[in-house]
């Protein structure tokens, strides 16, 4: 598998202040350059639930790239990152099609 099967759902960028706090909460530091909304939403999520900086975005927000940066193997942490991508997905009642299977 070489790169995560994101659904393009949109969870994570509706839910970007509480992604940020939860990775601070557990030593996790990481530099986020855009604004989230009083809801958490991303700046940079447009209202077709794209991503407006998608080619250039923070490492954040690339699976491959943020495994890589907390030295994971990617499989190991694509099957971790799935889980709570799909405990997010089901939270925020988005239908199944949305769900990540790895």
């Amino acid at each position: 598998m070489n790169s995560f099967p994101c659904t393009s759902c949109g969870a994570c960028c509706r839910k970007l202040k509480q992604a940020i706090s939860n990775l601070k909460s557990i030593g996790i530091d990481v530099d986020f350059p855009y604004k989230w909304d009083e809801n958490g939403v991303c700046e940079m999520l447009s209202e077709d639930n794209k991503c407006l900086v998608y080619h250039d975005r923070p490492v954040i927000c690339n699976m491959e790239k943020f495994a890589e940066y907390l030295g994971f193997d990617a499989k190991e942490f694509y099957v971790m990152i799935s889980k709570a991508c799909n405990e997010l997905i089901k939270e925020s009642n988005l239908p199944e099609k949305y769900l990540v299977k790895i």
